[in-house]
């Protein structure tokens, strides 16, 4: 017994020691700092929303009649720090890997190519996809209940009975103008819409799944967070727009994906209505009811599409420079699609290489 106890007691004080020694917590691993380049591209985007906030304040005090002289001497200094760190941008982008292929692609600039390649880290995007993810460009599937379909439906009845009045008013006093009128949305299209919604409650709805474009009300409604980096999204449309403005071989892609779109929707019976032409809801805010899109959402699928083309020739040629390991996109390694479909990112050039900055000698 008394060996027993003594025991006890050893393992009482063993314990005792266990517990009081210094323990040791294993070190999360820290982030790598970032590179100076995308370093410099946030400190640009903080500055220029400074300046804007800063902008924004100097209207309202001109327009209640006030001086402040330090708004004023912020903003001068908030657009001098924003020029030097340009300069600084201008000189880390031409180092690039990359910069040899975007800076001859027709539409594309300092700034906003910086502001997408600075906030992309293409050592952590190993395939096209996580790099279309990243910056906001994959799907989201959600299924929508026989009651949300229905509901849908009421909703969009109600639109169209209201789009409907409102013309009637329109051409009380001259019916034969709206034959003449340009717009889409008319009262015998109306009408057939109407028809084909109303046939949806006669019969029974399974549960459908539909893919959208990411919004943060949708992750904020399903309380999950952002897996993409929502200003790296907006700086890709940008970029989009521009490329689409200059009217090269990326504007020419998103031609044939804009027509592809339209010709799939018309084959659906799919109306493609001018946004300005949609029914508003009781919130005052336009929608598009069942069967109709509207051509700036048609404008939005084909922007993406060539926003995914551009992201993948960009993260080809950039883990190429980088002798990262490359792969083909999903559609072509996995689904079996033809390599004819396959567009290679220098077949997209048009400018000139970039000449070389020259060195500033200096005399002594």
């Amino acid at each position: 017994m008394a060996y027993r106890c003594g025991n006890h007691a050893t393992q009482f004080l063993n314990n005792q020691e266990a517990e009081m020694a210094p323990k040791t917590v294993a070190e999360e691993p820290t982030r790598p700092p970032k590179s100076p380049f995308s370093f410099l591209v946030d400190a640009k985007l903080s500055v220029e929303k400074s300046t804007t906030r800063t902008k924004i304040r100097q209207t309202h005090l001109e327009n209640n009649k006030v001086n402040d002289p330090y708004t004023d001497r912020v903003r001068d200094l908030l657009e001098s720090t924003e020029e030097t760190i340009d300069g600084w941008i201008t000189e880390e982008l031409r180092k690039h890997p990359a910069y040899p292929w975007f800076s001859r692609i027709k539409g594309i600039g300092n700034e906003n190519i910086a502001k997408v390649v600075g906030l992309v880290d293409i050592h952590k995007a190993p395939t096209i996809s996580s790099l279309w993810r990243y910056a906001g460009m994959h799907v989201t599937n959600v299924v929508v209940t026989p009651e949300q379909q229905l509901e849908e439906a009421e909703k969009s009845l109600a639109g169209l009975q209201s789009k409907l009045a409102e013309l009637r008013k329109k051409y009380a006093k001259n019916p034969e103008k709206e034959a003449e009128d340009i717009q889409v949305l008319r009262s015998h299209k109306i009408g057939g819409l109407a028809f084909a919604l109303q046939g949806r409650f006669g019969h029974d709805l399974e549960p459908v799944t539909r893919g959208y474009a990411p919004t943060r009300s949708m992750y904020k409604a399903t309380g999950t967070k952002l897996d993409y980096n929502s200003e790296l999204r907006v700086m890709c449309f940008r970029l989009a727009g521009s490329l689409i403005k200059a009217q090269g071989k990326y504007a020419e892609f998103y031609d044939r994906a804009k027509l592809g779109i339209v010709q799939k929707l018309q084959a659906e019976g799919t109306l493609i209505v001018p946004t300005l032409e949609l029914p508003t809801n009781g919130n005052g805010k336009i929608f598009e009811p069942v069967g109709t899109i509207a051509t700036g959402h048609v404008h939005m699928r084909a922007q993406r599409k060539m926003n995914k083309l551009f992201l993948s020739h960009l993260w080809l040629v950039w883990r190429q420079a980088e002798g990262l390991p490359v792969s083909k996109p999903y559609t072509h390694a996995i689904l079996g699609h033809a390599e004819a479909g396959l567009i290679d990112p220098w077949d997209m050039v048009e400018k000139k290489p970039a000449p070389k900055p020259r060195r500033k000698t200096v005399t002594v």
